[in-house]
């Protein structure tokens, strides 16, 4: 996580969290203090005040859409 440059997180990035199990949307941010609400993308109830350090962006941990990706985005 310490090589991922800083970002700001909005609502609807795809995330995995330290400290949570599974991959997340964001939902809601909260910028005082820096925190974000998310929801697991498997479902279930929301996570509340994970600060944005424990954040790691999934366009950033896999860069490369998979295959049917990159052709819907063509």
């Amino acid at each position: 996580m310490d090589n991922q440059p800083f970002r700001t997180p909005k609502k609807g990035d795809r995330v995995g969290a330290v400290g949570q199990e599974g991959v997340f949307d964001v939902v809601e941010v909260h910028a005082d203090p820096n925190l974000v609400d998310l929801t697991p993308v498997a479902g279930g109830p929301v996570q509340s005040g994970i600060p944005w350090a424990a954040l790691m962006f999934t366009d950033i941990l896999d860069p490369d859409p998979p295959p049917d990706k990159k052709a819907e985005e063509a």
